[in-house]
């Protein structure tokens, strides 16, 4: 082979990467517009006649459904470093409290406020309440928003 062939071979191979790559940042753009809104986060400890809340919806700005949404509140933690390769209910240092399932949320919508359990403490300053978001998005592909915000992949994970 002379230097002409390996040069074309070497842009097809780029042309490939970039094609790959960028069907992938489709599917997190997509992605990216489905999240949960807390809307009231009543921790303890409060008086006596108060409850304690986790008000929240769910939001789709994307321009596909979220289908098998899942909503599911926590004990305040973190995610675990190997999370990946646990089960889900052991994935964050926290333990899970209770969880609601959706079976879908149409594009550029949101659902109705619901509801979760609160938590019995307020938990570190400047953090989000533990609210977990687990979905499929209209390529089927299954992604999970952390409490912190953070959007990820699921699919190699266990289950």
């Amino acid at each position: 082979m002379d230097w002409v062939q390996w040069l074309a071979l070497a842009g097809g191979l780029a042309a490939a990467v970039a094609f790959v790559a960028g069907r992938r940042d489709i599917a997190r753009s997509e992605a990216a517009g489905v999240y949960v809104e807390v809307t009231v986060f009543q921790p303890g400890p409060t008086p006596p006649d108060m409850p304690l809340l986790t008000r929240y919806k769910i939001v789709n700005d994307g321009r596909l459904p979220a289908l098998a949404v899942s909503v599911s509140a926590w004990d305040w933690g973190r995610r675990r470093v190997w999370w990946r390769i646990r089960r889900q209910r052991n994935w964050m240092t926290g333990h899970r409290i209770i969880g609601h399932v959706y079976p879908s949320v149409i594009p550029n919508s949101s659902t109705e406020e619901d509801e979760l359990p609160g938590l019995p403490d307020e938990g570190p300053p400047d953090e989000r309440p533990p609210v977990m978001l687990m979905f499929r998005d209209g390529f089927g592909r299954r992604w999970g928003r952390w409490p912190d915000g953070k959007l990820t992949l699921l699919a190699p994970s266990v289950v």
